[in-house]
């Protein structure tokens, strides 16, 4: 099963989840996301 797929089948929730999860291990990334979402 390929990647793409895999993720169809995550809810969405559980793949916010796992961003956060992502996210807060690596701060730099975390604060590339806020800017971002602060643009917009």
């Amino acid at each position: 099963m390929g990647l793409r797929e895999a993720v169809r089948h995550v809810p969405m929730s559980a793949r916010l989840e796992a961003i956060q999860e992502f996210t807060l291990q690596n701060p730099k990334l975390d604060e590339a996301m806020r800017d971002r979402q602060a643009k917009h």
